[in-house]
């Protein structure tokens, strides 16, 4: 009886203090200039230029693309006017793995320079400073959320739910349609 009342308590504490930290970033009420993203941390020479391939990049004829998140891209979408999906992604949610080859598919089948995307690692053993202050700047609270913005980071659709190759193309088409950006 003894013991079992000394590990009662230290259970409560290991699951108080677990769940603290998985929340970590649900528990904030951050607005999106909150936040100033780094001008260069990725060793890249030349910011404007796109990434090195790693096996994540798709490109559709130059028109569209889907890439790993680096803040250089980022910004350099953004200055071009697109509208930007930013999925939030975990190498660990089966949901995750389930959608990518749909979102890459998606992505070479789209058709319009005014769309890019990326994939933004979220709470993963690949994530870095800067995904998790995006993660922070737009609220996102689980892996395989979809944030759609427009070049001025004002959200435009922000969904937590499994998209198909269709459902991609046809939301992210109709969020371009939506600002002028369509092709």
């Amino acid at each position: 009886m003894k013991n079992k009342t000394f590990f009662l308590p230290v259970i409560i504490l290991v699951l108080v203090f677990g769940c603290a930290q998985q929340g970590g970033i649900e528990g904030k009420d951050l607005q999106k200039n909150d936040l100033t993203l780094p001008e260069n941390n990725t060793g890249q020479e030349n910011p404007s230029s796109p990434p090195q391939d790693n096996g994540t990049q798709q490109e559709n004829n130059g028109t569209s693309f889907y890439e790993p998140f680096t803040v250089e891209r980022f910004e350099q979408v953004k200055g071009e006017g697109k509208v930007i999906l930013l999925e939030f992604y975990a190498n660990w949610c089966p949901i995750c793995n389930r959608q990518k080859p749909e979102l890459e598919q998606a992505f070479v089948e789209l058709n319009n320079s005014n769309i890019a995307g990326f994939q933004v690692n979220y709470n993963d053993s690949e994530t870095d400073e800067n995904e998790k202050a995006l993660a922070r700047k737009f609220g996102v609270a689980y892996q395989h959320t979809h944030v759609v913005i427009d070049s001025s980071e004002n959200i435009l659709l922000k969904e937590l739910t499994e998209w198909s190759k269709e459902e991609t193309i046809s939301k992210l088409e109709t969020a371009a349609s939506g600002t002028g950006a369509a092709s």
